[in-house]
C-alpha cells in the first residue's frame, strides 16, 4: 500500500509535508493536490455493542462512510501489544488510507485508546480524526460478558469494566476528546441512530 510521487514515482508514504495544499515527494520536491478526509473511529470495551451497531450502521444508514472492523487484522505479528499495538494501528491506517481515496470518509471499528492511531506517520493523510465510544453501566457491562461464556475468561472481564469506567470519567490520550454513547438502556437501533447523527455532524 504505497503512495508514489506522480513524478518520480519514488514511494512517499513518510512524505515529509502533508496538509490541506496536498503533498511534497521527500526524493524530489514535487507538490500534488491531495483531499484529505476526516477518519472516524468507533470504540469501546468488548459487550458495550460496538459490533451490533456497526453492522446496523452498514445496511445504509449512512452510505457517505465505510465502515472497516479493526478484528479484520486480529491474527499473527497484528496481535503484537508492543508500543499500543503499532502493527495493528498502521495495517488499519494502510486500508483506511486506501479506501479514503475513493473520497469516502472511513469509519474504523474496533476496540481501542486515540493513541492507537494518532502516533502513527499516515495519520497525517487525514484532515480530522474523530471518536465516539460505546459505554454502559458496569453491571450491565458485565452481565453482557458474562452471557459470552466460559471462553470469556474472568481476567477480560475485568479489564474491560476497567476501561469502561476509565472512558466513563472522561480519560482519553494525545488530548483527543472521545465522545460516549451510553448504550445501559438503549436498543441496538437507538444505539446506531444516535452515532449516525454523530457522523453526520461531523462530515
Amino acid at each position: 500500500m504505497l503512495i508514489l510521487c506522480p513524478n518520480c514515482r519514488a514511494p512517499v508514504q513518510d512524505a515529509r509535508q502533508v496538509d490541506e495544499s496536498g503533498v511534497v515527494c521527500d526524493s524530489c520536491g514535487h507538490r500534488w493536490a491531495f483531499h484529505r478526509l476526516p477518519l472516524f473511529v468507533l470504540t469501546g470495551p468488548s459487550g458495550s455493542g460496538k459490533t451490533s451497531v456497526a453492522h446496523r450502521l452498514m445496511t445504509g444508514m449512512v452510505p457517505e462512510v465505510v465502515f472497516v472492523e479493526q478484528d479484520l487484522f486480529w491474527w499473527g505479528d497484528f496481535r503484537d501489544p508492543s508500543d499500543d499495538y503499532a502493527n495493528l494501528g498502521n495495517v488499519c491506517l494502510n486500508l483506511a488510507f486506501e479506501l479514503a481515496r475513493n473520497r469516502r470518509p472511513i469509519v474504523l471499528v474496533g476496540s481501542c485508546w486515540p493513541s492507537r492511531y494518532e502516533t502513527r506517520s499516515r495519520r497525517r493523510f487525514f484532515a480530522e480524526t474523530h471518536y465516539v465510544a460505546l459505554v454502559s453501566e458496569d453491571s450491565v457491562l458485565r452481565a453482557r460478558l458474562e452471557a459470552r461464556g466460559p471462553g470469556y475468561w474472568t481476567q477480560a472481564i475485568e479489564t474491560m469494566i476497567e476501561w469502561n469506567q476509565m472512558l466513563r470519567r472522561g480519560e482519553t490520550t494525545n488530548d483527543k476528546s472521545i465522545h460516549l454513547v451510553d448504550t445501559t438502556g438503549a436498543t441496538v437501533e437507538e444505539t446506531a441512530d444516535e452515532v449516525r447523527h454523530w457522523i453526520r455532524e461531523r462530515l
